[in-house]
């Protein structure tokens, strides 16, 4: 398993995390925050060099020329150039991006942007489907525009949640 994962990860380029210490000794100074301790958590974030490589950007929407969105689901402040760190919640990532006008931060869903920037919504459908069903890949060939019941109905969860409660009986 060693080898296959070494392997794997001569194939992906690490993204750079950082954050920006607030202590006075290193005001503004950028710290790493990724470790190898933690490399399970940050595996969302790897991409392979092809990807990086054909990674379009565009404004986000209600954010034009402050934040972007990229193809892969990365987003990017346009003032500062960095790539902000994403979070999770529950089984979705999502990011905060200041709002100036209302002098706040607002929590945005990952997918949702991505969707905005880049698929066409016609039919003005109201959820964002993962259609390998990984919610954290964000990419934009992985996601598309569907109502609530094409989004709860699709794929193998309903045939997962089948197979859990009639094992969950049998025993």
């Amino acid at each position: 398993a060693g080898a296959e994962q070494r392997a794997l990860s001569e194939k992906l380029v690490r993204l750079h995390v950082v954050a920006v210490s607030d202590a006075e000794e290193d005001q503004g100074k950028e710290l790493p925050l990724f470790t190898e301790s933690f490399e399970h958590l940050f595996l969302s974030m790897e991409f392979r060099k092809e990807e990086l490589a054909n990674e379009e950007w565009r404004d986000v929407v209600g954010y034009e020329g402050k934040y972007q969105v990229s193809s892969l689901g990365r987003i990017k402040n346009v003032d500062l150039n960095k790539i902000l760190k994403i979070s999770r919640a529950g089984r979705y990532e999502q990011i905060g991006l200041f709002a100036i006008e209302k002098k706040k931060q607002i929590t945005h869903l990952v997918h949702r942007l991505v969707a905005m920037a880049f698929i066409p919504n016609p039919d003005n459908l109201p959820q964002v489907n993962h259609k390998d069903e990984d919610k954290t890949n964000n990419r934009v060939e992985n996601l598309e525009w569907c109502d609530g019941f094409y989004n709860q109905n699709y794929g193998t969860k309903n045939a997962r949640m089948l197979k859990t409660r009639i094992s969950n009986k049998t025993k």
